[in-house]
């Protein structure tokens, strides 16, 4: 580990011309991360020119990133595929996304890129706004989200059991060893299984339900979500997803995608441009919206 972190440059002046953004993933046409930020720029004043920049082979990252940088873009969210992609295109990372082991966001240094995390914030958020508390969990997912989602797990000290599902079992395994500690069980589940303790909290960290990709298909068999519990989708839309509607059907609490998807953002855009975010206006106009779609 390197004695100093690699640092980004400070937020350009206001009158340097519109800071360039946007963000880098795969089939991300339908993404709401430039209304969001769109929102955010006319709400605080800061002029802002936020692009996406659909990839489809990981091959192409670097020479992406070298033109970016370039052409003077101060930053990009980083959405899947490639979370846990970039390592080798960067200066370095935060000791957040170290921690994560996942980077999705990227600020602008002086030679190149420096990965960021805010998705482990964006998760906890929604759960602090609730004062929600639980023994046990139940994680759907082995990807750079779930990594962020277990990074809030095993700090909260009244969690004392994790229960990590993939379609990939040796992932979902490689993951639970990575986060085991003493005095908490994290393991992996087999599909055929089942949890073997009934979760507080289930976290759906997998496209599965997402429009476009599975959109009928539940992340895990319905009998795994307890009744009266709480169900936590990252997917944002649909924002009723199949898992959410299963959870509410049983008598539980569910948090949408969406705020996630909002309190993310609210770190890049204040790395970006040094204005402050106004998440709560900017979530209660976007789940306005959704309701209406």
């Amino acid at each position: 580990m390197p004695e100093e972190f690699p640092q980004p440059l400070s937020p350009p002046e206001p009158d340097g011309g519109p800071i360039r953004a946007g963000l880098l993933g795969r089939g991300i046409g339908a993404s709401l991360s430039p209304r969001i930020h769109r929102l955010a720029a006319e709400r605080t004043g800061v002029e802002l020119r936020y692009e996406l920049f659909d990839l489809d082979e990981a091959a192409g990252l670097g020479p992406l990133l070298d033109r970016l940088h370039e052409e003077g873009y101060w930053g990009l969210n980083v959405t899947m595929p490639y979370k846990r992609r970039l390592q080798d295109h960067l200066l370095g990372m935060s000791p957040e996304a170290i921690c994560a082991g996942s980077v999705n966001l990227l600020l602008r240094g002086e030679e190149g890129w420096i990965g960021e995390n805010t998705d482990v914030e964006g998760f906890f958020r929604p759960l602090h706004r609730r004062r929600l508390a639980f023994d046990c969990a139940l994680l759907l997912g082995a990807g750079g989200a779930a990594r962020s989602v277990m990074q809030v797990l095993v700090s909260m000290p009244f969690v004392e059991c994790i229960q990590v599902w993939a379609r990939r079992e040796g992932e979902a395994q490689a993951l639970a060893e990575e986060y085991e500690t003493p005095g908490r069980s994290v393991m992996a589940l087999r599909r055929e299984e089942g949890p073997a303790r009934a979760p507080g909290l289930v976290v759906n960290a997998t496209p599965q339900g997402m429009e476009g990709h599975a959109p009928e298909a539940l992340a895990c068999p319905a009998d795994w979500i307890p009744k009266g519990g709480v169900c936590f989708d990252l997917v944002y839309r649909p924002r009723w997803t199949p898992l959410l509607k299963a959870a509410r059907s049983r008598g539980g609490e569910v948090i949408h995608g969406l705020e996630m998807l909002v309190y993310q953002a609210a770190g890049a855009f204040e790395k970006w441009t040094g204005a402050s975010f106004p998440a709560e206006g900017i979530l209660a106009r976007l789940e306005e919206e959704e309701r209406g779609r």
